[in-house]
């Protein structure tokens, strides 16, 4: 019998257990990436991919595994997908969507600022979730808003509407800071237990760096920065970020998406240039990771591969649209388009 925490914080297998490749560090010089906005990004992908992403709510805005019932509000995180198809093709009706995903999401939260939880019947067998399980969903959920609400504070068409759908967004900052007060509570814990998996330090540098900024909440901002840094020194210099002491190209693919959401909300400085070559880095490796067919391989990883991790009962498959996303950042973000684009493009062929 499992537990919540293999289902809720993603498992990590020992490292031992399996081979490593290293490859040489590169001696090239690595080049700085542009200073563009998230919306700047999100308005220069391809119209397909923005639609694909888009997930559609239930009426009452539940997303994801909300639909069938409440479960957690870490299951609320394709909001930002959701908001960028609004903004991306200026739509109201979607507007009214993510809108109604927020209110949602902050009905289910409790007053110390953390949210329920409701096991569903056919998971109680695996019994009660613990803090460090509540806190790293909650940091998901908390990513997840921060690139919504930037995404929308950033759209003058968004700014230009009077609909109530914008003013119900509006009226929610008073749960976003107690979400983010609570958070700030539970820094220690996410840190001791997402040291070893640095994607999941970028969805917490992400989470209080994004909120931070949002809220103009100082003490949010220096933490995303703390866990930031923390993710920073994961990196080998293979390139690749570590899971489980080792690499994986599924959760490097995550982490090079979430550094580089990130990497739009800092401000020009000394951190922000070191994580811009570092996922410049982390993308050169996880091009090695690529077959010639678009098939991203996971011989020698320490999470995802057959046999591997699960989560909620079900293996785990390779985050092939992490991977896809963060190519096509690297592609408007970069000088060299085409070092990225055709990767992007061959790996969607093969997955789609």
């Amino acid at each position: 019998m499992g537990s919540l925490t293999s289902m809720y914080h993603r498992m990590l297998l020992p490292a031992a257990l399996l081979f490593l490749i290293q490859c040489s560090p590169t001696q090239a010089p690595v080049p700085e990436l542009h200073e563009l906005s998230l919306l700047s990004v999100v308005e220069q992908l391809p119209p397909e991919l923005v639609n694909r992403l888009a997930k559609a709510p239930a009426a009452n805005g539940a997303l994801g595994l909300n639909k069938d019932g409440y479960f957690h509000v870490r299951f609320q995180i394709s909001l930002a997908a959701n908001a960028a198809y609004a903004v991306y093709f200026r739509e109201p009706t979607a507007v009214e969507s993510v809108a109604k995903s927020i209110a949602y999401s902050f009905t289910h939260q409790k007053p110390d600022g953390d949210f329920e939880i409701q096991v569903p019947a056919s998971l109680q067998s695996f019994g009660t979730p613990s803090p460090a399980d509540l806190a790293s969903g909650t940091a998901f959920f908390g990513s997840a808003l921060a690139s919504t609400l930037h995404l929308l504070d950033q759209s003058a068409w968004f700014k230009s509407l009077s609909q109530p759908g914008k003013q119900l967004i509006d009226s929610q900052r008073q749960s976003v800071q107690r979400m983010t007060d609570w958070l700030k509570g539970q820094s220690e814990v996410l840190m001791q237990v997402d040291h070893r998996a640095a994607n999941r330090l970028l969805w917490d540098a992400h989470c209080f760096f994004g909120l931070g900024v949002y809220l103009e909440d100082a003490t949010a901002k220096e933490l995303g920065e703390e866990f930031l840094r923390a993710a920073l020194q994961r990196q080998t210099s293979a390139g690749y970020f570590t899971e489980n002491e080792g690499f994986d190209s599924s959760y490097n693919g995550v982490s090079l998406l979430m550094g580089l959401q990130l990497y739009t909300l800092l401000p020009p400085g000394q951190l922000k240039r070191d994580l811009g070559a570092a996922l410049v880095r982390a993308a050169e490796w996880q091009k090695s990771r690529i077959l010639p067919s678009g098939e991203i391989t996971t011989a020698g990883n320490t999470r995802v591969f057959p046999g591997g991790e699960q989560f909620l009962g079900a293996e785990k498959n390779v985050a092939w649209v992490d991977t896809v996303q963060a190519f096509y950042w690297l592609a408007i973000l970069t000088d060299s388009p085409e070092a990225y684009r055709g990767f992007a493009e061959k790996i969607r062929s093969y997955y789609e």
